[in-house]
């Protein structure tokens, strides 16, 4: 069973949005293997909150975990591309 998390909000900036965004990610991950993120709806997505949820599940559990076990849906290219680049730099590539 997937757990699909949906983000209340259009505009998500806050650090602590995002670590409560993070901790759900987490315990979705822990209880069903997978969690699927809708941000369908969600318009901006600010660094930090990007960070605190993404940047951060990186740096915990490393950015393979990231790809294996945390699925987005909906979310428009600068959304993706705003997650990216924090993943990038907190678990930048060896060359």
């Amino acid at each position: 069973m997937t757990t699909t998390i949906k983000p209340q909000g259009s505009d998500l900036a806050s650090r602590a949005t995002g670590a409560a965004l993070r901790k759900s990610i987490e315990q979705a991950v822990c209880s069903d293997g997978l969690a699927k993120i809708d941000l369908g709806e969600v318009q901006t997505l600010a660094e930090s909150f990007a960070d605190e949820t993404f940047g951060v599940l990186a740096l915990r559990h490393g950015v393979d975990w990231v790809v294996e076990h945390v699925e987005f849906h909906g979310a428009s290219e600068t959304v993706l591309t705003t997650i990216a680049r924090v993943i990038d730099r907190r678990c930048p590539l060896e060359a």
